[in-house]
């Protein structure tokens, strides 16, 4: 989502039930959850869960028939930027996902133009680039760990040679814990 609140309008909100849209008025949720046009109450995925939605107390735009809009992978990059040294709360897959990839591309293009263009300046530009981003990444990760259910402790795995690099690996690529845990309710099922 851009940085600007979205407008006036009914949206599903993350946390009510599947298939439901509520009033927004361009501040605060107004009234309480409508069966979204064209479903009944109740009705929803599948499997029950919440549409791909956004962050506690932010609209995602839904259709008429109840599906959202949701995230793009640009609003999923930026959002640990917006939270950058939070390491409180839970992240999402697609937050912490398309975070590390959009990072990834940022150095490996800033790399290339640095050396090519400053040559030895490019190293110094490097290494400013890498600070700015190893805040938010390791609380993004620690957001994610989270949001499995585990402790922001467990980063520390990474320490052992191989073995540790590959379960913190799989821990990330987790699916959420599907109920509120210790570090608050789940961003994807509400």
């Amino acid at each position: 989502m851009s940085d600007a609140s979205p407008v006036a309008g009914w949206y599903y909100a993350d946390g009510d039930p599947p298939g439901t849209q509520r009033y927004w008025d361009g501040a605060t949720w107004q009234g309480e959850p409508q069966a979204a046009a064209g479903q009944s109450q109740g009705q929803g995925q599948s499997q029950g869960q919440p549409p791909f939605g956004g962050y506690e107390g932010q609209p995602v735009a839904a259709s008429a028939a109840g599906s959202t809009a949701g995230y793009g992978p640009l609003d999923w990059w930026k959002e640990p930027w917006r939270k950058y040294a939070d390491f409180s709360g839970r992240a999402r897959r697609a937050e912490y996902w398309w975070f590390a990839l959009g990072n990834a591309v940022l150095v490996s293009i800033l790399g290339a133009l640095a050396g090519a263009v400053l040559g030895d300046l490019g190293g110094l530009l490097m290494l400013v680039v890498a600070l700015a981003v190893i805040v938010p990444a390791l609380a993004a990760a620690v957001r994610r760990l989270h949001d499995t259910g585990r402790s922001g402790w467990w980063y520390l795995i990474i320490l052992l040679p191989f073995f540790g690099s590959l379960i913190l690996f799989i821990f990330l690529v987790l699916d959420s814990d599907r109920q509120p845990n210790t570090w608050g309710r789940s961003p994807k099922y509400g």
